[in-house]
């Protein structure tokens, strides 16, 4: 039989599911699946899940050392998640960006994201922050 899902459980069904494409490299479905859970959050007006989706696509193209297209992606992000105070994306997009130019060997500008992310760590609560720690530990 077919359950009911409300706006939130869509977007984190389809998120879910792109993030789980994303892990075992297929990344062409993930991409599918995050644009999914992208269609419901403009359905639904949630703005904030738009940036974050946008993020978790660029994530596919760094894993894929697509970096430009991935810093495209991190931007609509991180302007959409400060925008909407969601702090803790922040901090991770902003990991993610460090790594990305890590990987480059650009010190400099791995630097300048870390920093970033430590700045906006302070603003995350405690509880979300301890919750983010053992999830991705």
């Amino acid at each position: 039989y077919l359950i009911e899902l409300n706006e939130q459980e869509q977007i984190n069904y389809y998120n879910a599911i792109g993030l789980i494409y994303k892990r075992i490299n297929d990344y062409t479905k993930a991409i599918q699946y995050f644009h999914k859970a992208t269609e419901v959050a403009h359905r639904f007006k949630r703005n904030e899940w738009v940036g974050i989706l946008t993020g978790n696509i660029g994530d596919v193209y760094a894993a894929q050392k697509m970096f430009d297209s991935a810093r495209k992606h991190w931007q609509m992000d991180l302007d959409t998640c400060i925008k909407y105070k969601v702090w803790g994306n922040v901090v991770s997009t902003s990991n993610y960006w460090a790594d990305s130019y890590k990987q480059e060997n650009k010190p400099i500008e791995a630097l300048k994201y870390y920093k970033k992310s430590l700045q906006y760590l302070d603003s995350l609560p405690t509880k979300e922050y301890d919750n983010r720690f053992t999830t991705y530990k």
